[in-house]
């Protein structure tokens, strides 16, 4: 057993209180903002930051949603960070360790969110009715293979439209940029250099590091054990 779902919510909540800006929201409390921009109310996000209540399942709806590269780490408590699920930065990570995230995969998965609500949408599923929900959202089996049901022929012409494309894209980005951004995940094409490692992950007290990742890159995705220091002696 790890945290629960109910810590990785707070620690999320706790990332994006302390960046505690939304566009277009200027000269309200950041919970205000919040609540609004979510549309469940702002005392029920405190209290469970408070640890009053837990998240519900709107509320887990409402932060994947919304920052869908750190949904797989909310509902795991690990990362995929080669295929850009992260957790936020103020989060402890094993057995991948960094918090750097794939800005190409994080605007795929928000614009594939938007298609995905899209099809709904036009599918005419009213998403308020359970039954009506739960059964557009179902592939029936018939023989041996499985019918994709009346979605398909929306999905079918949403995949002509400007934003499908859009979508692709993205994805395409993606892959294009993958060797570059795995290199420095792995540190075989790292863009940082070896005398910034300490300054940038925490490595250096005097810059508010602990100095136990001296010897890392922040773009390590795995923690390596520290090399023995040399002691001087002949």
């Amino acid at each position: 057993m790890s945290s629960t779902i109910n810590d990785r919510a707070m620690l999320l909540l706790a990332h994006l209180c302390s960046l505690g800006d939304i566009p277009g929201q200027a000269g309200r409390s950041f919970w205000e903002r919040f609540g609004a921009n979510t549309g469940i109310a702002a005392q029920r996000w405190r209290s469970v930051l408070a640890r009053r209540q837990k998240a519900t399942l709107e509320m887990l709806e409402v932060l994947t949603a919304k920052h869908p590269e750190y949904a797989f780490w909310l509902m795991t408590g690990i990362t995929d960070t080669a295929n850009g699920h992260v957790a936020p930065p103020n989060a402890v990570t094993f057995p991948e360790r960094t918090q750097m995230d794939d800005y190409w995969g994080r605007l795929y998965f928000k614009r594939s969110l938007k298609l995905l609500a899209r099809l709904y949408a036009e599918s005419g599923i009213d998403i308020d009715d359970d039954a009506a929900r739960l059964e557009a959202s179902t592939r029936v089996r018939e023989l041996a293979r499985y019918t994709g049901g009346p979605m398909v022929d929306t999905a079918y012409r949403l995949a002509s439209s400007e934003e499908y494309a859009e979508a692709l894209e993205l994805w395409n980005n993606r892959e294009r940029d993958r060797p570059q951004h795995l290199g420095r995940l792995t540190g075989a094409n790292s863009a940082i250099p070896e005398r910034e490692r300490s300054s940038e992950s925490g490595g250096d007290p005097l810059l508010g590091g602990d100095g136990r990742g001296w010897h890392q890159s922040p773009w390590d995705m795995f923690f390596k054990p520290a090399p023995k220091k040399k002691s001087g002696k002949k």
